[in-house]
């Protein structure tokens, strides 16, 4: 069985987190908090919120921070549907 890249596992599990409301939307999400929490170096962090970013999921603002998009329910369903 293959493994699943570091970076993809922790994708994953933001994604969910997000849609399951663990995190809310407008919330700052601090990469140190996350490497603790994943067990893993910065590097994995770093990738997961660019490709959450890229999904939509998360807004990277530069010099401030990691921030959860605000998005309305109908949003949400949509792109959790077509990223699945």
């Amino acid at each position: 069985m293959a493994r699943v890249p570091e970076s993809q596992r922790v994708r994953d599990a933001l994604e969910n987190a997000v849609v399951e409301g663990r995190y809310r939307p407008g919330e700052r999400l601090d990469p140190a908090r996350l490497e603790l929490e994943f067990g893993c170096s910065r590097t994995p962090i770093r990738e997961a919120l660019q490709a959450l970013e890229r999904s939509g999921l998360v807004q990277i603002r530069p010099k401030q921070g990691t921030y959860v998009t605000e998005l309305g329910v109908s949003e949400l369903a949509e792109r959790f549907e077509v990223s699945r």
